[in-house]
């Protein structure tokens, strides 16, 4: 009998009959919307036909998204919702756009900033919305059947990780969970840790094969390309280095990216992803390739310009914009370039263009790699190391294979072709070895409870809000490494049933087990403190039961004990730090019971502690919509470095008094955490970009920004679509607490702000617009095509290049699995801050 989180097909040829395969097994069978299946993809559909969740680990490229449509629709033919969520706005734009055109009428979108048809049976959402909604309004997602989780790993992110694992762990019971994944080394322990806390089997599905086969190839100025295995050859030796004159890194490496896209179109490898580690470097190597034929034909140029003035028409671009015109310019030549800091509805234009095959050269940042299904012949490197804002550090092997996924486009191309710059004088030849064929990083908990999931789950949980952390992905990895040391502690056995979920429990039954806690704790107090202490020079006293002691903590405010270290033991005591700070400032009253002000905090998550202070604290009384918006920046907003901000001083904008009143407000707030020893205290306000936004929302053209800042279009739009989510957070809270004429306040900064270029929610619905218009232009095909049989896939272990192959079945196996996903620090997108009314 299989283990129950054991993959079926881990080591199967994909034709070998398998129990998917028996006569009436749920399931599409061996074809779905006109595509042959493959062994991976049954197996996950057989599994959401039986109504179990299931855990997809597949490399990039392999065809997850099937299964997600396969999930919809079975939703959707029982009368029942579904959710979408994703790590990125980019991610579910491209969602929303596809999964549109693939069930008309039936889909909506929730994110901060936009909100189309949210109660569609089917709605893609960031996963702070569903998470914030989770906490809420829990009743809302009675009637949905699935939740799908792309990109699930996301819970690695050290900064929002968190909110994947709670919502993970706190979704209602009735819904069942479709986690996509790439293949990560830890994939069962995930999976038996995802029964636990989901209750219900899970269903775990590996696929380990490519279906485009990868080369890996090392390129320097000096020795040429030699597949990686060989790379130690292009490392000159001690005399040749003497000879050389040696460029300065960066000139070495632009000398290095020229010669390599000119072998790449020699070799015919186009259209080429080329990752580099900065904005500058994408715009300088795109300017520098200018003067080589990429494109076919003066006809190929011609249409590639055409497309991108219709596209940036359609858009509402300015063609006298420097940038657009710059782009145009390289369009025109099939070379583009796109990272965070060129406006959204620009970047669009760049993704449709690569898309429709105009563009044969696309620069790019790490973040063009998460999620967003836009492969290529190739995929080029600068290097393997980046700058992490300190020093250049090697890529960790997740976010290189993660990069290198893309290269090779399923059923056009026979292989797909990495290249990686290599500077003789600089890398080191084992790095580049290690990085490519290493050890995929497992995924590890982040959970890092926030002060308004703190709050809500205080309100249910009261002082067992301790039993919430033991469900967290950290907690079960420790009880783990007990067993395997033999420290005791329950084994994970997948079949278990899992706690009874938190937010399940009833007041009644929370009040009687405080009650009983803390009749024993006035017995045990001064055991218990004893008990923290060293027991050397001391009689060892009676200890009561485990059970009492337990209960005994609980009362005390201590995290269960048997979890002093590492990231569990860390992660409690930040817990309890945190409840420290809400009693201190009043969100949980003397009693226990959860304050207004802790009611209101629980509503506006992203920045609860530092709007809750704001707002109790009386500074934006009576405030002006304009001086609204810039209070609101200044709590979103955080500069980047070497970038210049002017405009008009902020403490004149919004009133002196006002101006202090909130800076005080905050840094008393940072300095009660900061004493306490929390140890991420909540940020300082910034007002440096408040020329900016008072520039908008007082009706400014957004070319005028650029003249009260030298930031990036990209990050100006950032900042301001921020304010707006934060703004459209607040409106219903502030009501409901009668603080009416801020409400409306609220409300109209919010109007002021959203409009032209900012305006998140046009520029999706005008995509959805074009994506109409292309569908009504294209003549309906006479008849389905035929479904072809799957053609036999390529094992990673068949890349050329070196021996073991950078994703080798037997590795993965072992613990060494395939593809993650790691984000460029300078392009990580802000969360979503919640839901809220429409205010539109």
């Amino acid at each position: 009998m299989n283990h129950p989180l054991r993959a079926d097909d881990d080591a199967r040829d994909d034709d070998a009959p398998g129990p998917d395969d028996a006569a009436g097994e749920a399931g599409p069978g061996r074809s779905y919307q006109g595509y042959a299946l493959d062994r991976f993809q049954r197996d996950a559909m057989a599994a959401i036909a039986r109504d179990q969740n299931v855990i997809v680990a597949a490399p990039t490229g392999a065809g997850k998204s099937l299964i997600a449509h396969y999930a919809i629709e079975q939703a959707l033919s029982r009368g029942k919702r579904v959710i979408y969520t994703a790590p990125i706005k980019a991610l579910s734009n491209q969602k929303y756009r596809e999964l549109t055109e693939a069930f008309p009428g039936k889909v909506g979108i929730s994110t901060g900033d936009v909100s189309i048809d949210a109660q569609a049976p089917a709605v893609i959402m960031t996963t702070e919305i569903f998470r914030n909604t989770i906490f809420d309004d829990p009743d809302r997602f009675d009637d949905v059947a699935w939740v799908i989780f792309d990109e699930v790993h996301y819970l690695d992110d050290a900064d929002r990780g968190t909110v994947w694992e709670e919502s993970l762990i706190f979704a209602p019971a009735n819904v069942r969970v479709v986690a996509l994944s790439a293949t990560v080394s830890n994939l069962h322990e995930f999976a038996a840790w995802l029964q636990e806390v989901r209750g219900s089997t899970v269903k775990v599905v590996l696929e380990t094969h490519r279906p485009v086969p990868l080369s890996v190839h090392a390129f320097s100025t000096e020795g040429g390309l030699r597949p990686l295995s060989q790379v130690h050859q292009l490392r000159p030796g001690a005399r040749a280095r003497g000879r050389r004159v040696v460029e300065s890194g960066r000139g070495y490496q632009e000398r290095a990216w020229r010669q390599l896209v000119q072998l790449i179109a020699e070799r015919g490898h186009l259209p080429c992803l080329f990752f580099l580690y900065s904005r500058d470097a994408c715009e300088r190597l795109a300017e520098a390739c200018q003067g080589e034929r990429l494109l076919r034909s003066r006809q190929a140029s011609e249409a590639a310009r055409a497309e991108f003035q219709r596209l940036a028409r359609a858009f509402e671009l300015d063609p006298r914009d420097p940038v657009v015109a710059q782009l145009e310019r390289l369009a025109s030549k099939g070379i583009a370039y796109h990272h965070a800091g060129i406006l959204p509805a620009l970047k669009e234009v760049v993704e449709r263009l690569f898309t429709a095959g105009h563009i044969r050269l696309l620069c790019a940042t790490e973040t063009f790699a998460l999620g967003v299904n836009m492969p290529a012949r190739s995929v080029a490197f600068e290097g393997l190391k980046k700058f992490d804002g300190r020093e250049r550090v090697p890529l960790k092997t997740r976010e290189f294979q993660q990069m290198a996924g893309r290269a090779g486009r399923r059923g056009i191309d026979e292989q797909g072709t990495i290249y990686v710059t290599f500077d003789p004088n600089r890398d080191e030849p084992n790095v580049y070895t290690g990085i490519v064929t290493g050890r995929v990083e497992p995924v590890e908990s982040q959970f890092n409870l926030s002060y308004g999931t703190l709050v809500t789950l205080w309100g249910r949980l009261g002082d067992r809000i301790y039993e919430a952390c033991e469900r967290s992905f950290a907690s079960f990895r420790a009880r783990q490494r007990r067993v395997r040391r033999g420290g005791g502690g329950d084994e994970p056995r997948p079949g278990r049933a899992a706690p009874e979920h938190p937010l399940r429990r009833g007041r009644e039954h929370e009040a009687l087990e405080r009650a009983r806690a803390r009749a024993r704790a006035g017995r045990h107090d001064d055991e218990d403190e004893d008990a923290e202490r060293p027991r050397r020079g001391r009689k060892r006293a009676a200890r009561p039961g485990r059970d009492e002691r337990e209960q005994a903590r609980r009362a005390a405010g201590l995290p269960p004990s048997g979890h002093g270290g590492g990231r569990w033991g860390g992660m409690v005591a930040q817990v309890k730090l945190k409840l420290e700070v809400l009693r201190e400032l009043g969100y949980i009253g003397p009693e226990a019971e959860v304050t207004e002000r802790g009611r209101f905090a629980m509503q506006v998550f992203g920045h609860e502690l530092l709007i809750t202070e704001l707002v109790w604290s009386g500074v934006l009384d009576g405030l002006s919509p304009e001086q609204v918006a810039l209070v609101a920046a200044a709590v979103v907003f955080e500069q980047r470095k070497n970038t210049w901000y002017g405009g008009p001083d902020p403490g004149k904008l919004v009133g002196i008094p006002v101006f202090r009143k909130a800076q005080r407000v905050v840094s008393d707030l940072h300095r009660a955490e900061t004493e306490k020893g929390v140890r991420q205290p909540t940020k300082l306000l910034d007002w440096d970009l408040s020329g900016v936004v008072w520039a908008w929302a007082n009706g400014a053209e957004f070319s005028e920004l650029r003249e009260l800042s030298d930031a990036s279009d990209g990050d100006l739009v950032r900042v301001l679509r921020q304010t707006i989510q934060l703004l459209r957070l607040l409106y219903e809270p502030l009501h409901l607490i009668d603080r009416d004429d801020v409400a409306e306040a609220v409300r109209a900064a919010h109007g002021l702000l959203k409009r032209g270029l900012v305006d998140a929610e046009w520029q999706l619905r005008r995509g959805a617009e074009l994506e109409s218009e292309a569908a009504a232009a294209e003549p309906g095909p006479e008849e389905a095509p035929p479904v072809e049989p799957a053609a036999p896939r390529p094992r990673f272990r068949d890349i050329e290049g070196f021996d073991a192959g950078i994703f080798d079945d037997a590795a993965a196996l072992e613990g060494r699995d395939v593809v993650d996903e790691g984000l460029a620090d300078e392009d990580v997108e802000e969360p979503d801050l919640g839901d809220a009314a429409d205010l539109d």
